[in-house]
């Protein structure tokens, strides 16, 4: 056990009892889903806000203006207030537990006068059921007053594009709900207000003394002596199935059982410090908790909470997929699916900006459509087309399946590089190919010129579409495939002689110097103090750019070169994306930096769970952040690579002796382990029956 600021930490156990400070926090780090649907922890004792509870579901948005979604906050299933003598529950004083192992959440309470514990699951096996349970003893005579509800009084909070600005005005997003009462099982059925989202809850329960059914409501009411109990549960299923023969005892078990497989094949086994056993399985959870079905995506947020409207970005693509690539490639075909399934709005996107083939936005949720609402990012942020390309390759070479390919993805590659040929500019005089009006992946630097990521990554693109034209896949005009090949040969890619590596962009070395350690002074990101106006002229970089892009397309450097990118752009790195510390750990252990790549690590892996940033309680989990860790652990750490074979070349930290996990390459699993010694590299032998169903545990 250790305990760090926050939180005990245990091999599979996060333990913190709860006070007046962490109540918020502790509703985002306890948070629980099954990747269809997500519920905060505001547990009994907590307070309840019409924002701050209720119940999100995965692709389930509304409009909230013309042609702009929210992820829609649903009625809270499992609201439960407790009155004893008369006095509200509180949650001061308590102990809560996230078992993840179980896929439990408990709250403890323990006085002079009773003690008691409430349990909550969401179902890994059944992904529409949760339940929870509520258990008392009572140690002094004393009367007991609980309800147990569905809540449909919950309400959106929209949160602006803009991270600077804070809102604190609610929206309804549900229609009037309606409640009736069948055999004991109370069903409620809703819209929301466009009919977007229709919903239907069927929520039965169970007690040791009879209740009262009213409205949305069960209520209990007793007088309990010394020495006796009560107990309630109920179980809902959000998608209004029948509960026949469900109490929560199976929901718990089946549950239990559906997660112990995922940890049998997917759990990564340290032998090293508990906080960072826990840490890692804390990351992996979490991941688990918001793994999306087929044609679905995930939000930055997951489904952990409502920031940035519950949009899909490049996170996904660059920083959650490739995790997925080598340990369950269903997961990563999935969330690829959603950008297949969109691909015609992509077309429809490059159209309106009067250019050719398919540009994906920069926020995505509903039906494809752009949501972001700012000029500068979503308008300029172009990469991210690149980059779901890139990824759609990755998956490819990481499985094989080039059926899929020729099926899905061709076609992709074609109209997107068909966007990037439009979207270069020609420049006559220098006879080359500029990138203009452009954002890159360092935010600080403003709408540039020549970003060096974008424009390698778009070439990346057009590549992979002239590559299936040499297999016979597509078909391309002569003047369309001269045209490809001559902005590969004459695109601008900044670089300077003198740092011996790639600049940034065009801008990047007339960029004013900055102080950053007299500036950055806590966790909170540079933007709460320096307007982003300010921010793009000087030379900050808010996560990784040109250090990416070497992670994403290592054949452009040298070792040198990267060392060089290193030595330029590490230093004035102010890391005000979550995102950015486990790249930074990731690049680090790939130029044998370890020592300084173990500071980055550490960083990745208590980010949220020490809320390093600031921004954990009011804005939810980063998963983004959490998929960028595994890739650290496993690709950096591990030293794993998948080239044509799987190996591993370890650089463990001087307090980890070992770790294990589990790897999918080609249709092939592989057990490996590394120590302090080297690696040993294992083929597990499987079935195809057995092997579907490892790569299937969460389809």
């Amino acid at each position: 056990m250790e305990i760090g600021k926050h939180n005990t930490y245990l091999p599979w156990q996060i333990e913190t009892d709860i006070n007046e400070q962490n109540e918020r926090f502790c509703q985002s780090i306890f948070y629980q889903g099954n990747g269809r649907f997500g519920l905060r922890a505001v547990l009994p004792g907590d307070t309840y806000t019409s924002e701050n509870h209720g119940a999100y579901k995965a692709g389930g948005f509304e409009y909230i203006k013309n042609g702009i979604t929210d992820m829609v906050n649903l009625p809270d299933p499992l609201r439960l207030d407790v009155f004893i003598d008369s006095v509200p529950l509180s949650n001061i004083g308590s102990k809560q537990i996230l078992d993840m192992k179980r896929g439990l959440m408990t709250r403890t309470w323990e006085t002079d006068q009773f003690s008691c514990t409430y349990s909550r699951v969401v179902s890994f096996k059944e992904k529409d059921l949760t339940g929870h349970r509520f258990f008392m003893k009572v140690k002094k005579q004393l009367s007991l007053f609980v309800v147990d509800a569905i809540d449909d009084s919950v309400m959106n909070l929209p949160i602006n594009d803009d991270q600077t600005v804070e809102n604190e005005e609610s929206l309804g997003l549900l229609k009037e709900c309606h409640f009736s009462w069948e055999d004991g099982v109370l069903t409620m059925k809703g819209n929301t207000i466009h009919d977007t989202l229709t919903f239907t809850y069927a929520k039965r329960f169970g007690s040791s003394v009879p209740g009262n059914e009213c409205g949305s409501q069960k209520r209990y009411e007793t007088e309990l002596s010394a020495g006796s109990t009560f107990f309630l549960e109920a179980v809902v299923s959000l998608e209004g199935n029948s509960l026949e023969w469900y109490d929560f005892d199976k929901l718990r078990s089946e549950s239990e059982e559906a997660l112990s497989l995922f940890w049998k094949e997917h759990d990564i086994i340290l032998s090293g410090p508990v906080e960072d056993q826990c840490a890692i399985r804390w990351a992996l959870f979490n991941l688990k908790q918001n793994e999306p079905e087929e044609g679905l995506s995930i939000g930055a947020r997951g489904l952990t909470h409502s920031r940035y409207k519950g949009c899909y970005f490049w996170d996904t693509e660059i920083f959650i997929l490739p995790y997925y690539l080598y340990t369950n490639p269903t997961i990563a075909k999935n969330i690829l699916s959603y950008r297949i399934g969109t691909f015609p709005q992509a077309k429809e996107y490059a159209a309106s900006l009067n250019l050719k083939g398919a540009r994906y936005p920069w926020m995505s949720a509903l039906d494809g459509s752009e949501q972001c609402e700012s000029w500068d990012t979503g308008k300029c942020e172009v990469h991210v087309t690149a980059d779901i390309v890139w990824a759609m390759d990755q998956y490819v070479q990481a499985t094989g399946d080039h059926a899929f390919e020729k099926k899905n993805l061709v076609e992709i590659y074609l109209e997107t590089a068909r966007f990037w040929a439009s979207r270069c500019t020609y420049i006559a005089q220098s006879d080359r190919y500029e990138m203009l009006f452009v954002k890159g992946p360092n935010e600080y630097g403003g709408v540039t010129k020549n970003n060096t990521y974008t424009t390698c990554m778009a070439l990346n693109t057009i590549k992979l579409a002239l590559a299936a034209t040499k297999r016979g896949e597509l078909v391309l005009s002569s003047e369309e495939r001269a045209e490809f090949e001559a902005i590969i040969s004459k695109a601008v890619i900044p670089y300077s002689d003198e740092e011996g590596t790639y600049l940034e962009d065009d801008l990047f070395p007339l960029q004013e110097p900055f102080d950053l350690k007299a500036h950055k002074t806590s966790g909170k990101a540079l933007y709460h103090t320096i307007c982003f106006d300010r921010l793009q002229r000087y030379k900050v970089v808010k996560q990784p750019d040109v250090l990416l892009l070497y992670l994403l397309l290592p054949e452009y450097f040298s070792v040198e070169e990267a060392r060089n990118a290193w030595s330029l752009y590490e230093p004035i790195t102010s890391h005000d994306s979550t995102l950015s510390w486990g790249m930074h750990a990731l690049i680090a252990y790939k130029l044998g930096l370890q020592e300084v790549g173990e500071q980055y690590l550490r960083q990745a892996m208590f980010l949220d769970l020490e809320e390093l940033m600031e921004n954990t309680s009011g804005e939810g989990l980063h998963i983004g952040a959490m998929g960028a860790l595994l890739q650290a652990v496993l690709f950096g750490v591990m030293g794993l690579s998948f080239s044509g074979s799987v190996s591993a070349s370890p650089s463990l930290p001087p307090s980890w002796q070992q770790i294990e996990s589990k790897v999918t390459y080609k249709g092939e699993r592989y057990r490996v382990v590394c120590d302090t010694k080297g690696s040993r590299l294992e083929k597990i032998s499987l079935t195809n029956d057995e092997m579907s169903s490892i790569l299937n545990l969460n389809a």
